[in-house]
């Protein structure tokens, strides 16, 4: 273990290269040890209890702000732990690499130890140069985390899902120490009591659980309640629980007993949370019924109806003090601020339009209130002027539940993404971004050279971006709604691009105008396609039709086929080489093949068991490939119809394609090969599970945690670098993230060693 000497001779010669040597050569016998991040963290104790001059302490940056570089070293290597602290006890040898290549560029771990980066990579991914707000992401559960708490000497943080589990993760390391098992339905909320020995939990199986902390064991089961159970807290002496329901009612619960002290009746619809004040004298009630209501704990009386949201109130707490509730609403938009004593507004924090707060919280000094929102942020507002002093980014998804430590330092967030993250608050630091999307990639597609790399956004833009370099090189503006689908005409001088604005536009590769604008669909566009001679365009969509436009310099983008026949959204087309015929796929699990001249449907292929994600024609069109969400591909024989090649495999591609003179399918997962498959009269069907990678190939993993070559695991992807959309062409993947952030790796196919499989 890295250690340092008390004695003073010693500490003038410690050098920091030395100490990083250790601390790599530590983290390098990884895969010999079990717990690996525990023993890490150790080295970077909070607190530590030194015996005398020349006892051996463990180190720390706050031990030690004389020697400026072994301070900086240190709480960059802490940092570096904390952000990769699930990797590193995952599967640490082979993560070497890609925990270096996603540090930042100024990260001292990484620099120091830069020629142990991957030589297999020709292009690393654009990453941010310090450090964010964000310390950890938490990862374990299966499902959307719903609730979030920290116990009250902040050591530990629970999390509550709708996988039916609460999670107990101790603070300075990340480590899940206990699994609470035993609601049969999801958590809606998770407390502990403020001595922190107990977790509150209350479940849409309509109970309320009481758990042993430092053991995880059940100590109350508390039935009662006649609807999904959505809130729970402890008042401050622990000696009562307030459970709200989807019955209108609150309860209050003797801890001890599980008895039932106090039915609470008045709101007229579901109650989605509730909240002890300080002093557990009052308990605070949001509802769907768009009001608040504060109760008087010993009688159940109701003092105040609090009167202003336009929408169910989705989150309610007290200030430490008790002089102030704070609430957030959904449609309405708003976190309202009200005096506890009068019931009157006292200030409203409106956020961005189009998105609602799901959860608020206040810091312990009431300085700060936090909200959780569906646009996936965190904001932190000052109390005293309303204003947004922070905004703090990184989930994937809905931000569902906020926390403050009982110092007001750290924030948890759980989220829809399935991870809980610890922040630091610090507030007005300058926020680094890196050159992307303001919101989640949902479509990314290479030009038919490689050279260039289009993605579609909710952002509403389409951005362009240098294959060679991951340079972004032009950003369209136009749509009005989020753009779901991008591709190239095959001579790369346009862009088309759907919207769930109903429109399809046509763009100008050199310059980035929009040429031209197709309307005529009744609904969101779901799939945009050129025809090989770029004559043509298809479009898919919601309204279960799909058009084809006819487009060019000599025509103004006429719709010259209106093709129906889909009980469902139509998700995918695309056109065979020729040009002659379509292949759409829809939600109705069927694939149509239509003539392009007349819109005649010459087949419907039925087989898949649910929704068609993808389909493409052969080069000569005398086959089909298609994926679905049933995690098959299917190859059809075009003139018969007839399903010739089932494969089972177990993920979702989000696109297929035929591989440029050979009988191979692209995915975003490996090739496969069926050459040797189809059988030469195209008639009998044949099962293949599971199915075979073939040649070294970058693919993405079934759980979208890892780069892959030749199927086996590469590069270990930090969650913040997951797809929501990926393409890969050759040795070249580009993945598209729910931040909106574009990345581009290229890898070397003869660099790539065994070590690094």
């Amino acid at each position: 273990m890295l250690v340092y000497t008390g004695c003073t001779t010693c500490k003038e010669q410690a050098p920091v290269l030395l100490m990083a040597h250790k601390f790599t050569a530590f983290w390098r016998r990884a895969g010999e040890s079990v717990g690996l991040v525990g023993k890490l963290q150790s080295l970077f104790k909070v607190r530590s209890k030194p015996h005398g001059a020349c006892d051996v302490v463990k180190l720390t940056p706050s031990q030690h702000r004389g020697d400026r570089q072994l301070c900086e070293f240190l709480d960059d290597a802490r940092r570096f732990i904390l952000a990769n602290a699930y990797a590193i006890d995952s599967t640490p040898l082979q993560l070497y690499s890609s925990l270096l290549i996603f540090s930042p560029t100024r990260c001292r771990v990484r620099n120091i130890f830069e020629s142990n980066l991957a030589r297999c990579l020709d292009l690393q991914p654009k990453v941010n140069d310090d450090w964010g707000q964000c310390l950890q992401v938490i990862e374990g559960h299966d499902d959307k985390v719903s609730s979030v708490a920290f116990s009250h000497d902040s050591a530990l943080v629970a999390s509550g899902s709708h996988d039916k589990l609460i999670r107990l993760w101790r603070v300075a390391t990340g480590q899940c120490i206990q699994v609470l098992k035993g609601h049969s339905d999801l958590v809606a909320s998770v407390i502990f009591s403020h001595e922190s020995a107990l977790v509150g939990s209350g479940s849409w199986d309509k109970t309320v659980r009481l758990w042993r902390a430092a053991t995880g064991e059940c100590v109350q089961i508390i039935d009662g309640h006649d609807g999904w159970v959505t809130s729970v807290a402890f008042s401050h002496d622990s000696g009562l629980v307030a459970s709200g329901s989807y019955d209108t009612t609150i309860r209050l619960w003797r801890t001890a007993s599980g008895k039932c002290v106090q039915i609470l009746k008045g709101h007229d619809n579901s109650v989605e949370s509730v909240a002890f004040s300080h002093d557990s004298a009052l308990v605070v009630s949001g509802s769907r019924d768009k009001t608040i209501r504060i109760w008087r704990a010993a009688t159940g009386e109701c003092t105040r109806i609090l009167k202003g949201h336009v929408d169910c109130v989705w989150s309610v707490a007290f200030s430490h003090n008790s002089a102030l509730v704070v609430s957030s609403s959904s449609n309405d938009k708003m976190i309202r601020l009200w005096c506890a004593a009068t019931g009157d507004c006292v200030r409203t924090l409106k956020g961005p339009d189009g998105y609602s707060f799901e959860s608020v919280a206040f810091s312990h000094d009431s300085a700060l209130v936090a909200s959780g929102s569906n646009d996936k942020t965190i904001s932190l507002w000052s109390v005293a002027t309303g204003e947004c002093v922070q905004s703090l980014k990184g989930h994937g998804d809905w931000v569902a539940s906020v926390t403050f430590s009982d110092d007001s330092a750290l924030v948890a967030s759980g989220s829809s993404d399935k991870t809980v993250r610890l922040w630091r608050v610090v507030i007005r630091e300058f926020v680094e971004t890196v050159e992307g999307h303001d919101n989640q990639v949902t479509s990314i597609v290479f030009s038919h050279d490689s050279t260039l790399i289009a993605s579609g956004s909710w952002d509403k833009t389409i951005r362009l971006w240098r294959a060679a370099t991951g340079e972004c090189v032009q950003t369209l503006r136009g749509h009005a709604g989020p753009v779901t689908s991008v591709a190239f005409s095959h001579d790369l001088a346009l862009v088309v691009s759907g919207s769930g604005d109903k429109a399809i536009y046509l763009w100008s590769v050199a310059t980035g105008e929009c040429v031209q604008t197709l309307k005529g669909h009744s609904d969101s566009v779901w799939s945009v396609e050129f025809s090989h001679n770029k004559t043509l365009v298809a479009s898919g969509s919601r309204d279960k039709t799909i058009r084809l436009w006819r487009v060019g310099p000599d025509h103004c983008g006429e719709c010259v086929q209106t093709l129906k026949g889909h009980a469902h959204w139509v998700t995918t087309v695309a056109f065979s080489h020729e040009s002659a015929m379509l292949a759409s796929g829809s939600g109705d699990t069927t694939i149509r093949l239509w003539r392009t001249d007349t819109g005649q449907c010459l087949q419907t292929l039925m087989g898949h068991g649910g929704w068609v994600n993808s389909v493409a024609f052969s080069h000569d069109s005398a086959l089909m490939a298609s994926s679905s969400n049933d995690k098959t591909l299917r190859v059809w024989h075009v003139a018969t119809g007839a399903c010739v090649q089932t494969l089972n495999i177990e993920f979702v591609p989000a696109r297929v394609s035929f591989e440029s003179g050979t009988s191979c399918l692209l995915t975003d997962y490996g090739i496969v090969d069926i050459q040797t498959m189809i059988p030469k009269s195209c008639k009998a069907e044949r099962f293949i599970d599971p199915h075979p990678l073939c040649r070294s190939i970058c693919g993405i993993s079934k759980d979208s945690c890892w780069i892959t070559w030749n199927g086996q695991d590469l590069f270990w992807l930090p969650k913040e670098y997951r797809p929501s959309a990926s393409a890969i062409s050759g040795s070249t993947v580009v993945i598209g993230c729910s931040s909106g952030r574009v990345i581009v790796l290229a890898f070397s196919q003869d660099d790539i060693t065994p070590m690094e499989l």
